[in-house]
């Protein structure tokens, strides 16, 4: 349904637009890019799935101003689908799904920079392209929430509204340092490797933001733990608390507290 929805939102909004010649000769180039962005990403983990943080703002934002939307999308779904094979090693159920999303991820943030950006180039033409990658990734995160709460419909709401915030605020920052670096790099080619700090601290803030996130997790779950064991009347109420919470730590489907009987020196068997 996502890659229909996708190929025909192009055909009927996208198909006919030449983008005024705008070069073609960089969708490899496009595609390696996506294919780094997509093989190196921060995990926010929801019981046995997760959802992924990527950087495909960047080359999202870079084709957005320099290629034909086909192009762009011919790039984004060749290196998303080349790194979540090659690298990731995601099932193969995962790779269509994850494809598919990000092709119609891809469609939204090309219609919204059509509609946005106007002819020629300047200020509004680099707000358009942040719009575009926070829609990008706001379509992005809807689907895979989506997928999540049917998979595991243990997430809360807030939980996934607090990912999209971090994904969208990160969008906008990634987009936004993409374009100031396209400018800088068409002024002057070496004063690009400027970049690198700041590209360099933008992921490790995301990925510090995860860890506390995990630390996080950790603390409420020997909290949740020591509270229901306290509670809990009996020692089988007690351990079913404890197992609860321990099968939705370690994203197991169950988990068994098996008691061992003890042989006639009193060693436990």
């Amino acid at each position: 349904l996502m890659a229909a929805t996708a190929a025909l939102t192009y055909a009927v909004a996208l198909a006919g637009d030449l983008d005024a010649g705008r070069a073609t000769g960089h969708a490899l180039l496009l595609a390696v890019v996506f294919f780094a962005s997509q093989s190196w990403v921060a995990h926010v983990h929801f019981n046995r799935e997760a959802h992924s943080l990527s950087l495909n703002e960047i080359p999202l934002t870079l084709g957005l101003l320099t290629v034909a939307p086909g192009s762009l999308l011919v790039a984004l779904v060749l290196g998303s689908a080349a790194a979540l094979t090659l690298v990731r090693r995601q099932p193969r159920l995962k790779v269509i799904f994850n494809v598919a999303q990000l092709a119609l991820s891809g469609t939204t943030a090309l219609v919204v920079f059509r509609a946005l950006a106007p002819a020629g180039y300047g200020p509004r033409v680099w707000a358009a392209a942040i719009v575009s990658a926070c829609a990008f990734t706001l379509v992005s995160v809807v689907l895979v929430s989506i997928s999540l709460r049917v998979a595991e419909g243990a997430a809360t709401l807030r939980e996934h509204l607090r990912v999209a915030l971090l994904a969208v605020l990160s969008a906008a920052g990634t987009a936004a340092l993409t374009i100031f670096g396209y400018r800088l790099a068409r002024a002057d080619p070496s004063a690009a490797v400027l970049l690198v700090v700041p590209a360099a601290l933008w992921v490790a803030a995301v990925r510090g933001y995860t860890r506390t996130r995990n630390r996080y997790e950790h603390l409420e779950f020997l909290y949740k733990s020591m509270r229901g064991v306290q509670s809990a009347v009996g020692f089988r109420g007690a351990a079913d608390q404890l197992l609860r919470q321990l099968s939705h730590m370690l994203r197991a489907e169950f988990a068994e507290l098996l008691f061992l009987g003890r042989s006639e020196n009193g060693q436990v068997q």
